[in-house]
Formats: C-alpha cells, sequence, structure tokens
C-alpha cells in the first residue's frame, strides 16, 4: 500500500477489475521506504505478482494510474508522524487489471504494517469520483490544490477533516463487511482446523466491543445534538429572564418581591448558560477522543481478523510449503499476535480515560439539574407572587413564557442526562472486558507456541 508520491504515474493497460472473496484479508509489511518485506498468500495471487517478484521491490509496484499522487501525499504525511489511516485505494495488478482495497497503515518498528480488504459500502463510489477529479486538478494546478480539493469535499459531506471521514469510512466496511460474512455458510474445511473454535470465541468479543463502539458514536451524536438545542434553549431562557427583571422593576414598591424572585432566576440562568458551555467544552472533547478510540477498535477489530485468516491461511496449506516459508509464516504470526496485544491494550488504556471524562461530564450535568430545579422553585413562586396583583399584564406573559421555557429546560435536562448514563453504563461493559480479552491473547499466543 505504500506508495512514494513523488513517483512516476504508471498506466493501467486493461480496464478489468480483479474481486477476491469478502473473507479474504491481505497484509504485506515494508520498512521505512515503502519495499516489501513479507506479504501472504492472497497479496501475492491478487497482485498476480510471484512472491520472489514482491519481496524486495518498492510498493509502487501496484501503484494504480487512476490513483492521484495526492492521495498518497495524505497517506505519507500521515503514517510518518506516527499516526494510523485508513482509505480507499485502486491498485495495479501484474497484467493491468485493477483492484480496490480498503487499505489501512500502521507504523510499527522499523517500518510499516498494511491490512487490506475488499470495500463493499456506497462510500467507495463517492470517494472513487473525487479521485478522478482530484487527478485532474493535481495534473492541472498540483497536488496541494488537489488536496484542498480533496479536504473541500469532505466538508461538503459532513465531514470536519479527513480523520472524521477516515472513522466513519473504516467503521462502515467493517460493519457492511460483517454484514456480508453473517449471510455466508461457514465453509466445511474451515470448521475442521484446529484451534479455530477459540479464535472464533475470542472474535466475537472483538466484534462485540466494535458494536458497543459504534453504538457509542451514534448516541454520542445525539448526546451533542440534544446539548446543542440546549445552548439555544438557555439563550433563549435568558432573554426572557432579563425581560422579566425588567417587568417586575416597571412594579415598583408592589413588585420588590417579584424583583428579588426576578434577580434570583436571572443569576441561576447565568450559571446555567457557563454549565452548558462547560459542558459543550467537555463534549467536544468527549466526541473526539470517542472517534479516536473508534477508530483503534476498529483496526484492532481488524488485525485479530488478519490473525484468523493467516492462520487458517496457513493452516491450510502447512503440508504444501517448504520450510523457509513455514518458518516466515509463523514468524509473521508472531508478530501479528504480539501488535494486537499491544494494540489491544493501548485501545483499553483510552477507554478507561474515556470513562473519567465522562464522569466528570455527568458532575456537571447534575449542577444543570440542581439550577433546573431552582429555576423552577423561583418560577413557581413568582406565578404565587404575581396572582396578588391587581394588574398582572406587563408581567404575566413573561413569567408564561419562563414557566413553559424552564418546563422544556428540566425535561431536555433529564434527557442529557439519560444519554450520558447510556454512555457510562457502554464504557463500562467495553472495561469489564478489558482483562477477559487481553488474557486471551496471551493464551493464544502460549497455546500456538508464538511467544
Amino acid at each position: 500500500m505504500l506508495q512514494n508520491p513523488s513517483k512516476t504515474r504508471l498506466k493501467s493497460t486493461r480496464a478489468e477489475e480483479i474481486y477476491f472473496e469478502h473473507e479474504e484479508l491481505f497484509f504485506s509489511i515494508t520498512d521505512l521506504k515503502g519495499v516489501i518485506l513479507t506479504g501472504n498468500k492472497v497479496f501475492i495471487r491478487v497482485s498476480q505478482y510471484s512472491k520472489e517478484e514482491l519481496i524486495g521491490a518498492s510498493h509502487n509496484i501496484v501503484r494504480h494510474g487512476d490513483m492521484p499522487r495526492a492521495a498518497f501525499k495524505v497517506l505519507w504525511t500521515t503514517i510518518q508522524s506516527g499516526e494510523k489511516i485508513a482509505a480507499y485505494v485502486k491498485n495495479r495488478a501484474r497484467d493491468g487489471s485493477y483492484y480496490w482495497v480498503v487499505a489501512t497503515l500502521i507504523p510499527i518498528k522499523d517500518g510499516y504494517l498494511s491490512i487490506r480488504f475488499r470495500p463493499t459500502s456506497s462510500l467507495k463510489g463517492i470517494v472513487e469520483k473525487i479521485y478522478g477529479e482530484m487527478l485532474a486538478l493535481e495534473e492541472k494546478e498540483g497536488m496541494e490544490r488537489a488536496i484542498d480539493y480533496l479536504l473541500d469535499q469532505l466538508q461538503s459531506l459532513g465531514f470536519q477533516d479527513y480523520q472524521s471521514f477516515m472513522v466513519h469510512m473504516l467503521t462502515t466496511e467493517l460493519q457492511s463487511r460483517d454484514q456480508f460474512l453473517c449471510a455466508r455458510p461457514k465453509k466445511e474445511e474451515q470448521s475442521k482446523l484446529k484451534g479455530l473454535l477459540s479464535i472464533e470465541l475470542l472474535q466475537k468479543d472483538y466484534h462485540k466491543i466494535f458494536n458497543t463502539l459504534c453504538s457509542l458514536q451514534t448516541l454520542q451524536s445525539h448526546i451533542h445534538e440534544n446539548n446543542q438545542q440546549f445552548l439555544k434553549l438557555a439563550q433563549r431562557i435568558n432573554i426572557v429572564s432579563l425581560n422579566a427583571l425588567i417587568a417586575s422593576s416597571r412594579m415598583g414598591q408592589e413588585g420588590q418581591t417579584l424583583l428579588v424572585l426576578a434577580n434570583e432566576i436571572q443569576a441561576r440562568v447565568s450559571e446555567t448558560q457557563t454549565l452548558t458551555a462547560d459542558i459543550k467544552v467537555w463534549l467536544d472533547e468527549l466526541q473526539q477522543e470517542i472517534r479516536n478510540i473508534t477508530f483503534a477498535i476498529s483496526l484492532t477489530k481488524l488485525q485479530f481478523e488478519m490473525i484468523s485468516f493467516f492462520y487458517q491461511e496457513c493452516e491450510s496449506s502447512s503440508m504444501e510449503i517448504n520450510f523457509i516459508d513455514r518458518t516466515e509464516n509463523q514468524k509473521n504470526q508472531v508478530f501479528l499476535w504480539s501488535l494486537l496485544g499491544a494494540s489491544t491494550q493501548e485501545a483499553f488504556e483510552k477507554i478507561d480515560g474515556l470513562l473519567n471524562r465522562l464522569k466528570k461530564c455527568e458532575s456537571l450535568l447534575v449542577h444543570l439539574n440542581q439550577n433546573m430545579i431552582t429555576l423552577r422553585v423561583a418560577y413557581t413562586a413568582g406565578k404565587t407572587e404575581i396572582s396578588r396583583f391587581a394588574d398582572t399584564r406587563q408581567v404575566d406573559p413573561v413569567f408564561e413564557e419562563l414557566g413553559k421555557l424552564t418546563e422544556t429546560a428540566k425535561e431536555d435536562s433529564k434527557k442529557f442526562g439519560e444519554m450520558i448514563e447510556q454512555s457510562k453504563n457502554k464504557l463500562m461493559d467495553l472495561h469489564l472486558l478489558d482483562k477477559t480479552v487481553q488474557t486471551k491473547v496471551q493464551g493464544f499466543k502460549k497455546e500456538f507456541k508464538f511467544s
């Protein structure tokens, strides 16, 4: 997958697309310059090169001329900074035919690991069109202009930046892949492989973690929308409370008690606005962290599925390969298991940090709810006081509107709290899976003698 963007563009000689199975995964490991060090059988078969042609060659060997250099510029800039990334990539096989992949890249010691699978969601078609437009732009106006165009297009689709699109794309593609695989019966030869049942049980744990985080991401979007509405509501309550203050002051001596209540309402509203703004800051940061964790877990899930597939691939062909290839396969399995253990631990550490941040947000929400109660009490007292007036035309409409707004705010605050509680419970469920999953991963390393 690693392809230097500065290299000369390759021209396709054939238009046929190569299709590979939904369950098939392939990986390659390169050095820091993108030179291929190793890979699995599917990579060799789909690329149509021999193993001897691939090992030692630059990953540019499978680069397709339809891919904009700007796309690879984004990839290289990201991974060279030590960050992981995912992207749609169109590759060129040896005979000039092509194949599309969802490519993930993970920086490792002295190189990079890329795991690829077949895209099945409608997002691929959208990106393919954008790539075509980027290609034309970079030939006329250069790479930077093409990168700007990519970001503009993603923003028009509702994504803040490439990272937010990348998380959405990877989770969407993995969910789509899961749907395809669930609809297919398991191959008979797979069920006979030693140790596969245990691997499938662990796979269910990773699947549960992935689905929980996807649902948490959806829930956080609802929370964010709810908070935006609450901010607007708090602003409206502030305006109405100021009107109540003005109306009370015009009542003269008769309205002194009401004026005290109106001042109390204004103070509580001001505090509510501050709390709501603080909660927004926490929620924005929370949403960013959930996005990062979802990406980390998605990659971890994919890593595990790569191990599972590679194990089946190795076991199915164990009698057909020579000692050198068998040793290389075992070495690759050792590496993949070790990387999975480290990735899983890193992801769960992030989940623990997220849980602490959510608890802080929850404490701010408690203060917000207390303010809502105080506002309702002050409003009720104000209505009682107004009932004693001979002429209520100046203050009654204002307090009526204030009553409706504070009741809405109270209900919204309650709903807000329920969603935060749901989020916390989902994170607690993930926290409980932490030790179980990590213990199983370590157990597999010993069981298959990979340690």
